[in-house]
């Protein structure tokens, strides 16, 4: 394959499978929140506005159909 592996972060867009598939590895996604809580667009903000004390980063595999839902790799929090 002409890749090895594909990262986004803040990407509001799916990448086709047609394109995921261009990846020897598949692509990742660095998401600013700790998932599942926050998923989808502005989760930083949405921090904010609920006044949570701590938050954190996830880096997950990227599903082509869904935000967000791709199997967890790695979990970090920050306060």
């Amino acid at each position: 394959k002409p890749f090895d592996l594909a990262i986004v972060v803040s990407f509001g867009y799916f990448l086709p499978a047609t394109v995921l598939e261009a990846f020897e590895w598949g692509g990742l996604n660095v998401h600013p929140s700790l998932l599942p809580r926050y998923r989808g667009a502005a989760p930083i903000q949405h921090a904010i506005i609920d006044d949570v004390k701590e938050t954190g980063v996830c880096v997950q595999e990227l599903d082509c159909h869904q935000f967000d839902a791709g199997n967890l790799l790695l979990s970090e929090r920050i306060v």
